[in-house]
């Protein structure tokens, strides 16, 4: 019995420490106050160049139309992963 209650009270600590969501707003990021990647490219040209080509340097560029390369027109907007779950490209509207 009270290896049961055990499990049960360790469960409930698990759930609600894992089932907890977040207050935080996005915000969009003022890019000016950063010195940026290329600023570093001056002194360390071979790893600048090397990191331009990296899926972190990449996935982290601005969201702007001259780095997706994706379609936002209706209906060629989206990629099904599966019966439950899509990705869509939206422009942002202002």
């Amino acid at each position: 019995m009270l290896a049961i209650l055990a499990m049960i009270y360790l469960g409930n600590v698990m759930f609600t420490s894992f089932n907890q969501t977040s207050q935080t707003s996005i915000q969009d990021i003022d890019r000016s106050k950063f010195a940026g990647s290329t600023s570093c490219g001056d002194c360390h040209k071979d790893i600048y160049e090397s990191h331009t080509k990296t899926a972190h340097y990449l996935d982290l560029r601005p969201a702007a139309k001259e780095f997706i390369k994706g379609n936002f027109s209706p209906g060629k907007n989206k990629f099904v992963y599966n019966q439950w779950m899509e990705v869509r490209l939206e422009k942002k509207k202002k």
